[in-house]
């Protein structure tokens, strides 16, 4: 994985992005932009390397989308980002993995 790898959440302008990391990995993007998808990006110096996209209701969530450039595949980059998305957003108090 890069050294310098960075998690956090994506800004509005940056889903034009992610859309077309998506549609360039035939993964479903058609409702990104319209929804209430919250996005989380990696990033490495400033290039948007992968994404997970989540819903919340209440408690509970539904994953969407989880996507890695394929030229930073096979270095964590999934891993890392659904363990973020356990660990800092949904159970902060707790440590998951999966």
């Amino acid at each position: 994985m890069p050294s310098n790898i960075n998690i956090r959440q994506a800004h509005p302008v940056e889903r034009p992005l992610i859309k077309a990391l998506l549609q360039n990995n035939h993964l479903p993007y058609q409702d990104l932009e319209a929804s209430s998808v919250a996005l989380l990006i990696a990033e490495t110096e400033g290039v948007i390397i992968g994404a997970i996209g989540y819903q919340a209701y209440d408690d509970i969530a539904l994953l969407r989308s989880l996507v890695v450039d394929e030229n930073y595949r096979g270095q964590s980059i999934a891993d890392t980002l659904l363990n973020y998305l356990l660990n800092e957003i949904f159970y902060p108090q707790r440590v998951c993995s999966y």
